[in-house]
C-alpha cells in the first residue's frame, strides 16, 4: 500500500479514487473522480456506476461487507476501503473513504483529516482481481 492523497475535497471529492490508487499503488491521475460525470460535471448520484465501470476496465471487481454486521475476525486479511457517512466536530455529515485493514484505518487520503470523526455506518469494500495472476506481481495489498 502506497499513501496517495486526494486532490479534490468537498462533497465532490476524490477520496475513493485516492484509496484505490493507494491500494493498487498507482498514481491518482489514472483513476477518475467517481463523483463527476464524463464532462466533469458533479453527479454524485451515479458514482457507483462509474466505479463499477472503472473496475471492469482494469479487470477488477469488488465485494462489500457491512462492517457493523460482521465480526472482525471474519473480514479478509488484505487492505480494504472503509466508506460511509462520517460525522466530525462540526456535526456535519459527509461521505468519506479511507484505506483500512479489517476495521482499522491505515491511511486517510484527506491531507487535512477530519478530526475526531466517527462512522455513522461503514462498508468495507474489497477490490478483487478478475485475473489474480496479473495482479500478483503488481501489489500484495489486494485480496486474491
Amino acid at each position: 500500500m502506497k499513501e496517495i492523497y486526494q486532490d479534490v475535497k468537498g462533497p465532490f471529492g476524490n477520496c475513493l479514487s485516492a484509496c484505490i490508487a493507494s491500494i493498487l499503488e498507482i498514481d491518482l491521475e489514472f483513476i477518475p473522480n467517481f463523483n463527476l460525470d464524463e464532462n466533469n460535471i458533479p453527479d454524485p448520484n451515479n458514482w457507483r456506476e462509474r466505479f463499477v465501470d472503472y473496475l471492469n476496465s482494469i479487470e477488477m471487481t469488488f465485494i462489500e461487507i457491512q462492517v457493523y454486521h460482521c465480526e472482525e475476525r471474519l473480514l479478509p486479511d488484505c487492505h480494504n476501503i472503509l466508506s460511509g457517512p462520517v460525522i466530525g466536530r462540526s456535526k456535519d455529515e459527509v461521505w468519506h473513504s479511507v484505506v483500512g485493514w479489517k476495521t482499522r484505518i491505515i491511511h486517510d487520503p484527506n491531507p487535512e483529516p477530519i478530526e475526531d470523526f466517527y462512522w455513522k455506518e461503514t462498508t468495507a469494500i474489497y477490490l478483487i482481481p478478475k485475473n489474480p495472476e496479473f495482479y500478483h506481481t503488481m501489489s500484495m495489498s489486494i485480496c486474491m
